[in-house]
């Protein structure tokens, strides 16, 4: 399993699994998850040098195609 660390809104830091990787129209993006959650978070992933960051993206169009992709992947699988 893999993971990432993001500072949420609160300024607390949280682990985040990493459940899914997708690319859609050469952006990429990660579906991650708490740990012992039902929850899960869409993150675009940026690559900047040999680092990774990660921006949430909220609802709308961008987020819709994201989880509408990710269904597909959970269901084909």
């Amino acid at each position: 399993m893999k993971y990432i660390t993001v500072t949420m809104d609160n300024g607390k830091q949280e682990k985040l699994e990493i459940l899914e990787r997708i690319d859609i129209n050469n952006k990429h993006y990660v579906i991650v998850a708490p740990e012992d959650s039902d929850l899960a978070y869409a993150y675009r992933v940026t690559v900047n040098g040999n680092f990774e960051e990660y921006e949430s993206i909220g609802a709308g169009k961008e987020f819709d195609a994201v989880l509408k992709k990710y269904n597909e992947i959970v269901a084909n699988s």
